[in-house]
């Protein structure tokens, strides 16, 4: 970006509507959330949660999913969403001028890229409907900016976390 002279405004930050740009995050987390976790929890969370390695180490206290949740909040969605639903995204436009074409590259990268977590298959898939899902919003939603997607992101990973650890269980029935 630097050595183009782009701005965030260049790859979908924008300052216009922001409570639109919140609200759409929000509930483009909470949609993704369900319905990916909805998918995972009917074919089986074994291989969405062991991957191939065999063995998912522990399971988190509510305590540290929240100070987790805290930590990461503007970190691994903000970065993902720049990197894929932003600056790729606009490379792609710019290159072919095809928002599909940009929608489904930038899916398949954001799911391969999930591969070095060493994470099952259904997983890589998940990643990859995640990514489609967002890419369309992002080239067909008015006020689908990176800011919402940035939103949306995080809250997907918190909630499919507090519900593939049974986080919200535990919050639930205290």
């Amino acid at each position: 970006m630097r050595r183009d002279k782009e701005k965030l405004r260049d790859i979908g930050f924008t300052r216009e509507n922001l409570s639109y740009q919140i609200m759409i995050g929000v509930a483009l987390g909470l949609v993704t959330s369900f319905a990916l976790s909805g998918i995972t929890t009917l074919v089986g969370q074994r291989e969405f949660l062991f991957g191939a390695s065999g063995s998912i180490g522990y399971i988190p206290s509510l305590s540290s999913f929240i100070l987790n949740l805290l930590m990461t909040i503007a970190t691994n969605a903000f970065v993902e969403e720049v990197i894929f639903r932003g600056y790729l995204f606009k490379k792609m436009l710019d290159i072919r001028e095809s928002k599909w074409l940009a929608v489904v590259f930038t899916a398949i990268l954001f799911g391969l890229m999930h591969l070095v977590n060493g994470i099952g298959i259904l997983n890589i898939i998940s990643t990859t409907v995640f990514g489609f899902i967002y890419g369309i919003c992002r080239a067909k939603l008015k006020n689908s900016t990176v800011l919402s997607l940035t939103i949306a992101h995080r809250v997907h990973n918190v909630l499919n976390g507090a519900i593939i650890f049974g986080i919200l269980d535990r919050v639930l029935v205290s």
